[in-house]
C-alpha cells in the first residue's frame, strides 16, 4: 500500500516536472518571434529566469504543495487573461 502511494506521488511529480520543462522550452523557443529587439527580449527573459530562481528559494520555506498550487493557479489565470485580451482586444 505504501509503495502504491509512492508510485502515484512519483507519477504526479514527473508530470509536474514535464509540464514545467515543456512550458520553459516553449517560452525560450518563442523569444525570437517577439516584436522588438531580439537582444532586449533575451535579456528580459534572462532577468525573469533569475527572478524565478530567487522566487524558488523563497518559496522553499512554504513547502512543495502550497507552492505548486499557488504558482500553477497564477499561471492558469495569466493564460486565461492573455486569451481574453487576445480575443477581445481591438486590432484597429
Amino acid at each position: 500500500m505504501q509503495l502504491l502511494l509512492y508510485l502515484v506521488t512519483l507519477l504526479f511529480l514527473l508530470y509536474d516536472r514535464f509540464s514545467c520543462s515543456l512550458c520553459y522550452y516553449a517560452l525560450s523557443f518563442g523569444v525570437a518571434d517577439l516584436a522588438g529587439d531580439i537582444f532586449i527580449n533575451n535579456f528580459i527573459m534572462c532577468m525573469m529566469e533569475g527572478l524565478a530562481y530567487i522566487f524558488c528559494f523563497v518559496l522553499a520555506w512554504w513547502g512543495r504543495k502550497l507552492t505548486t498550487v499557488v504558482t500553477f493557479t497564477a499561471g492558469g489565470v495569466s493564460l486565461l487573461l492573455s486569451l481574453l485580451i487576445t480575443l477581445y482586444a481591438s486590432g484597429e
